[in-house]
């Protein structure tokens, strides 16, 4: 009992944690803030730079697909620690960039990579300690890696306006080792079959029900549930990137000055931090299927229809700044959600490696968003065609929740027992 009483107060301990891990990896984020710097060094063009955060996205995927699984077999603490050796390396490393090639391995492959890496297994092990309230904490934590930019975003961007891009780099590679790594010696796993108190009585009862079982993720992908979530995945990160990317542009566009445009992405950011949690909220208190089709999708399709009908009848920038605070939220709360679902309908038993799988989603979504925005501008001068097609996503984002099914752990448990 003792040891119980002693699990549940210090289990609170890994989201706090997690929250400040986020706010580190979620620097990789700011890349922005390096690429005038380093254009201005090298002569670079903007295709040129932007060909690096693709590569560092890319990699950030790799990375959370295999820390998922190296997760699971190996233990996080092992994994995150290598992480922030990993990342402090490759923050060193860019710091002597002289080349788009050395750039794209060092800032690109070794940052992006590691960051994968740790952000899986930091909100997996959250979750493991909060099966109570998984919707609601893999929001909390996640919340920092959205909020990173904000918060760290200014303090990186002094230290470059003083110092230069590669001492900027090099403090990074200090803070994120001695962070992450340090960190990550705190990190385990609750016991085998340890339960916080109450957890019998929470009201989604899919997630008690698969306490401790679960599908592998080579079970998980033969279901037609798994694919379903993961099609809402992409569909709803495809047009979010795609509004998110162009949102400074079109306030612009509408007459706001640079310094008010950043404030509306500035809202736009805060919103979707706030929306992480908030949904994840929600999502532990009803099913994930009624969460994704009626919350999040509408709450997009509404922040899309705010964006394009309110400019016409009131300020335009406030208008674009009302719409863009409803999309915040809602693409934020999306990540609560789908990380949830995977915990609800293929249990705790491998979660790290299913989350893994998912993220997988996350980069075409990022890749492609923001070029299908940017080609509509270019042939149309205008981001209306963008919106219209990002409202359109959200149809089948609403209805694909209606195929979900629930999984049947304890089959699933003997499928395996019967191959090994």
């Amino acid at each position: 009992m003792t040891a119980e009483k002693n699990y549940e107060a210090s289990r609170w301990r890994f989201p706090i944690l997690g929250l400040l891990m986020m706010l580190v990896l979620g620097i990789i984020y700011a890349w922005s803030i390096f690429v005038a710097p380093l254009e201005a060094a090298f002569g670079w063009t903007r295709v040129e730079t932007s060909i690096t955060f693709t590569v560092m996205l890319v990699f950030f995927t790799l990375g959370q697909f295999v820390g998922g699984q190296l997760g699971d077999k190996l233990g996080v603490r092992k994994v995150m620690g290598a992480a922030g050796i990993i990342l402090g390396f490759g923050f060193i490393m860019a710091s002597f960039t002289t080349s788009l090639p050395w750039l794209y391995v060092f800032y690109g492959a070794f940052c992006g990579f590691p960051i994968g890496l740790c952000m899986n297994n930091n909100v997996n092990t959250c979750i493991r300690w909060f099966p109570d309230r998984v919707g609601f904490i893999n929001g909390f934590v996640i919340m920092g890696y959205g909020l990173s930019s904000m918060i760290l975003g200014p303090l990186v961007n002094w230290i470059i306006g003083e110092f230069g891009w590669q001492i900027a780099f090099r403090v990074l590679a200090v803070f994120a080792f001695v962070m992450v790594f340090g960190f990550a010696q705190f990190y385990r796993f609750p016991p085998e079959g340890w339960t916080p108190k109450g957890f019998e009585s929470i009201k989604n009862k899919s997630i008690q029900q698969g306490q401790g079982k679960g599908l592998a993720p080579s079970q998980m992908l033969k279901t037609g549930t798994f694919w379903c979530i993961f099609a809402w995945f992409v569909i709803i990160h495809t047009g979010g990137f795609m509004l998110i990317s162009c949102m400074a542009t079109y306030s612009m566009q509408l007459g706001a000055s640079a310094a008010t445009a950043a404030l509306v992405t500035g809202i736009l950011g805060v919103m979707n931090g706030l929306g992480r949690p908030g949904m994840g909220f929600v999502s532990d208190k009803i099913p994930s299927k009624k969460t994704m089709m009626i919350l999040d999708s509408c709450l997009l399709l509404l922040g899309l229809v705010l964006l394009l009908v309110l400019p016409g009848v009131m300020d335009p920038v406030a208008g674009t700044t009302v719409g863009a605070a409803f999309i915040g939220f809602a693409f934020g709360g999306s990540v609560s959600i789908v990380i949830g679902s995977i915990r609800e309908y293929f249990g705790s038993k491998y979660n790290g490696s299913n989350i893994g799988i998912l993220a997988i989603g996350d980069a075409p979504a990022g890749i492609f968003g923001p070029m299908i925005g940017a080609s509509l501008y270019a042939m149309n001068g205008s981001y209306t065609v963008a919106f219209i097609i990002a409202a359109v996503l959200c149809v089948p984002g609403i209805i694909l929740p209606l195929f979900l099914k629930k999984q049947d752990f304890d089959l699933a448990e003997q499928d395996r027992e019967g191959r090994v």
